[in-house]
C-alpha cells in the first residue's frame, strides 16, 4: 500500500480554485440537464467535455437524424405544413446545406449517411404530421425550440424545450421529440421518463415562465432505423437500404411513433426541486469551486448503446484526438448556424 494512501484530499470551505481556462462556468453558464446528467455518470467525462471543451467533430448518426427531425417539426408548427414527401425533402435538404452536410471534404461515409437521413425523414414526417393531425389543427403553439432559465442558488437552470402549447382545452403543456433506434415500448418509457431529470426540469422551467402548473408532458418518439454499419455489414446497396426501411416503415408505422403522457402535481415537482435538484446543484458547485477534478470516473459511461466504444475513449487511454476537436462554448445545443464554432468548416479534414 503506498505511503500516503491515507492522505485524503479536501477542500476547505473557505477556499475556492479558480478555473480560468474552463469553457464552462458555474456562475455564467448555468446548468442543463445534460450537464448534471454527465456530471452524476463521470466526472471525468464532464471535465473533459465540459471544462476543457473536448467534442467530437462528427455527430453520430441517431443525432444527426435527431437535429433533422427536430429542424423539419419546428418548421411544421412555425406554419409551414408538411404535407408531402417532396415538401419534406426540400426542408430537409435546406437543413442539410445550412449546416453544411455535404461537403467535398467531409468523409464519404459521412455524406452517404447524411443522403440516406434526408431521404428517410422527408418519407416519414409527412406521416407523423398526419398521425399528429388533431394536434396540428386544435392546439395553439406558444414556442418551439426556446430556451428557458431560472435562478438556482447562486447559479440558474437551464433547458431547450422543444415546443410549449396550449391544448384544445386551454391548458398549459410541454412537449420533446425522440428520436431512438430502441423498439418503441411504451410502458417501458413511460416507467423511464417518470423518474427522468428532464421531466421535472422541463416542468420547472415552464412553470417558473408562465407562473402555471403544466398540465402535462409529452414525450413523442420517431424511431430511427438500424443504421447504416447494418447495411455495410450485410453488404446492401445504398439504394436497397433505403426502400427496405421506408417499406417497413409503410407496413408499421407503429412501430416508429410512439407518444407518452406524464404529468406532475405540484407537489411532486416541489419534493423533486428541494430533494433533488438542490443537492445536484450543491454537488457541482463544490466541484466547480474544488477545480473540477478528473474523478470519479466510470468506465461504463465510455461504452455506447451498442456495447461499443466512444471516441472519449481512445483519447482517455490513447490520446488520440483525430475525431475531437476543441470547442469554445459550454453548450454545443445552444448553436446558431450562422455563428456556429461546432461546424465542420472550421476545423482542418
Amino acid at each position: 500500500m503506498p505511503q500516503d494512501f491515507y492522505k485524503i484530499e479536501t477542500l476547505p470551505l473557505n477556499k475556492k480554485v479558480e478555473n480560468q481556462h474552463s469553457v464552462w462556468n458555474y456562475y455564467r453558464d448555468g446548468v442543463s440537464q445534460s450537464f448534471s446528467k454527465k456530471f452524476r455518470e463521470c466526472k471525468l467525462q464532464t471535465k473533459l467535455e465540459y471544462v476543457d471543451g473536448w467534442t467530437n467533430k462528427y455527430d453520430k448518426i441517431w443525432f444527426r437524424y435527431g437535429k433533422l427531425v427536430h429542424y423539419l417539426l419546428e418548421q411544421q408548427y412555425l406554419g409551414f405544413n408538411i404535407d408531402s414527401e417532396e415538401t419534406a425533402f426540400s426542408m430537409a435538404t435546406t437543413f442539410a446545406n445550412k449546416y453544411r452536410w455535404f461537403l467535398p471534404q467531409l468523409p464519404e461515409i459521412i455524406k452517404e449517411e447524411n443522403t440516406f437521413l434526408v431521404a428517410l425523414a422527408a418519407h416519414i414526417l409527412p406521416v407523423y404530421v398526419k398521425w399528429s393531425i388533431m394536434d396540428v389543427k386544435l392546439t395553439k403553439t406558444l414556442a418551439v425550440e426556446k430556451e428557458y432559465r431560472m435562478p438556482c442558488q447562486d447559479t440558474f437552470a437551464r433547458g431547450i424545450v422543444d415546443r410549449v402549447y396550449r391544448d384544445m382545452n386551454g391548458l398549459l403543456c410541454l412537449k420533446d421529440y425522440k428520436t431512438t433506434a430502441r423498439v418503441i415500448r411504451e410502458a417501458e418509457f413511460y416507467e423511464t421518463y417518470k423518474l427522468d431529470t428532464q421531466t421535472y426540469l422541463y416542468y420547472l422551467l415552464v412553470f417558473n415562465e408562465f407562473q402555471e402548473m403544466p398540465h402535462k408532458m409529452e414525450f413523442e418518439f420517431i424511431r430511427t432505423p438500424k443504421h447504416t454499419l447494418d447495411r455495410k455489414k450485410d453488404n446492401v446497396s445504398f439504394e436497397d437500404f433505403l426502400s427496405k426501411a421506408c417499406a417497413d416503415f409503410d407496413q408499421s408505422p407503429s412501430k416508429y411513433l410512439g407518444k407518452i403522457e406524464i404529468k406532475l402535481t405540484a407537489s411532486e415537482l416541489t419534493k423533486w426541486y428541494n430533494e433533488q435538484w438542490l443537492g445536484i446543484i450543491d454537488e457541482i458547485k463544490y466541484w466547480w469551486d474544488g477545480g473540477c477534478k478528473p474523478y470519479p470516473y466510470n468506465e461504463q459511461s465510455l461504452r455506447t448503446s451498442y456495447n461499443s466504444r466512444c471516441e472519449m475513449f481512445y483519447f482517455i487511454t490513447e490520446g488520440r484526438e483525430d475525431n475531437l476537436y476543441k470547442r469554445t462554448t459550454a453548450f454545443t445545443q445552444y448553436k446558431d448556424a450562422n455563428n456556429d464554432k461546432n461546424l465542420v468548416t472550421d476545423f482542418d479534414i
